[in-house]
């Protein structure tokens, strides 16, 4: 099996921490100011990747890989981003480079998710039930709501649960993105 010597490599994470904790930490807030958007990958995982925010792997490159290696290698590191408990995977394809790699990458469950003159994007949900990764690219509208207490005095805030704003100590009104066919209004609600 031919693995190709990579040109950059994420730092790995221990074990046991948070991609989203402060270094050498468990899980305290982190300054805003030191978010890391590309945060270590996952031991054991052979294709070159980093970790976003939502704790989904990011294939990077796969240059030099053949076909026949991608199948393997794709298969290894999604048994290793499954044993980490990673949401998703992204992979994205140089076009026509990569050609060959996209039907490989279908046949172990990805699916496309956008297009462009010179790559293809592909993901896989990792998680139990229905996907909840975005659709291809469109429009997203939030809603939020402001709440007050029956006396008018107090306001209700949530933390996010989810996301690169989890755990990190910040306070927002409550809200989301609606949901394709949905009705504003009950969105809100």
């Amino acid at each position: 099996l031919h693995r190709p010597r990579p040109l950059w490599r994420a730092p790995r994470r221990p074990a046991g921490t948070s991609p989203l904790s402060a270094p050498g930490t468990s899980d305290p807030p982190v300054p805003i100011t030191a978010w890391r958007y590309e945060l270590p990958g996952v031991e054991g995982a052979p294709l070159e990747h980093y970790l976003d925010p939502y704790n989904s792997a990011v294939v990077r490159d796969t240059e030099g890989v053949s076909a026949g290696d991608f199948g393997a290698l794709l298969r290894e590191s999604l048994d290793a981003w499954r044993g980490a408990g990673c949401n998703a995977v992204w992979v994205r394809l140089q076009s026509p480079r990569d050609a060959e790699l996209v039907p490989v990458a279908i046949r172990e469950g990805f699916a496309p998710h956008h297009a462009a003159g010179d790559h293809i994007t592909l993901n896989l949900s990792l998680r139990k039930g229905p996907s909840r990764l975005p659709p291809g690219p469109s429009h997203f509208v939030g809603v939020a709501g402001m709440v007050f207490d029956a006396e008018g005095k107090r306001v209700l805030v949530v933390q996010e649960g989810s996301g690169p704003q989890a755990g990190k100590g910040l306070w927002k009104m409550p809200g989301g993105l609606v949901d394709q066919g949905e009705d504003l209004g009950q969105a809100a609600v």
